[in-house]
């Protein structure tokens, strides 16, 4: 804008100058209404040359705004474009941050699934060897009397001495326990016979494992001479546990040859 005004002004200058001058083709002047007229003449064309001038003046420097807004707006989109590439190149390296972690997680995933898939095989693979050995193992099985009758005492383990069947060497007859050749389900079996009286009409006895009572046997009859308590139980034991049958009260008569003990594994 400051430099069409220059030019503007310059052009002006210029002007009034060349049509000041006297042009040396032109006709001399004859007189003072002559020369009046042919300078009044002048002046009017040079104000209408001026006119035209600066209307193209005008013009330019429309087309000049016109540029320059152009300029600005293109330099603004450009400034936007460069902005958006930014932009684009900061979500290309999330998205390229996102996949790799997508990545990893995936294999840590899947590494930790093969391992759980590994464990779970080895067990499989153990039970089924475990269950194979333990069907190829002997079996084991006992059954055995109490061969004379005698008088409890409290806390006492009843031995049953008569050994009639003993597979697998688990049991002794002559502390009454057995202990468990191999690991597995067992199922024992006990029956006792015992004599009632006035004085004493009950009678308590516990199956232990590992000396803690799992199962218990109850005769309580003031009216009949015998009693039998019997039971069946299931246990799961493991190599070295120990079974045996106790007496919780003292004074009670348990009759030989009626009275017997068994198991076997499963």
């Amino acid at each position: 804008m400051y430099l069409c005004k220059r030019v503007r002004e310059l052009f002006a200058v210029l002007l009034v100058i060349e049509y000041s001058l006297c042009d040396e083709n032109e006709p001399r002047c004859y007189s003072r209404f002559d020369y009046d007229e042919k300078m009044l003449e002048k002046m009017v064309k040079t104000e209408i040359k001026m006119e035209e001038i600066l209307a193209k003046l005008e013009v330019l420097e429309k087309r000049q705004t016109n540029v320059e807004t152009e300029v600005d707006n293109s330099v603004k989109e450009t400034h936007g474009l460069a902005k958006k590439h930014d932009d684009l190149k900061t979500e290309l390296d999330n998205s390229k941050a996102a996949v790799e972690t997508f990545e990893n997680m995936t294999k840590s995933d899947i590494d930790g699934l093969r391992k759980s898939i590994e464990m779970k095989v080895q067990r499989l693979d153990a039970m089924f060897t475990n269950s194979t050995e333990s069907k190829l193992q002997a079996p084991i099985a006992f059954f055995a009397r109490v061969s004379s009758s005698f008088t409890s005492s409290r806390g006492q383990t009843i031995v049953f001495d008569s050994v009639v069947t003993d597979v697998g060497g688990g049991y002794n007859p002559e502390t009454g326990v057995f202990t468990a050749p191999a690991e597995g389900l067992y199922v024992f079996s006990i029956t006792v016979m015992v004599q009632m009286s006035s004085s004493g009409s009950s009678a308590y006895f516990s199956l232990k494992k590992n000396d803690i009572p799992v199962m218990w046997l109850y005769a309580n009859d003031k009216d009949s001479v015998y009693e039998t308590p019997s039971g069946t139980g299931l246990l799961f034991l493991q190599v070295g546990d120990t079974v045996r049958l106790t007496t919780q009260n003292s004074g009670r008569h348990i009759y030989g040859s009626y009275s017997f003990f068994s198991g076997f594994k499963m």
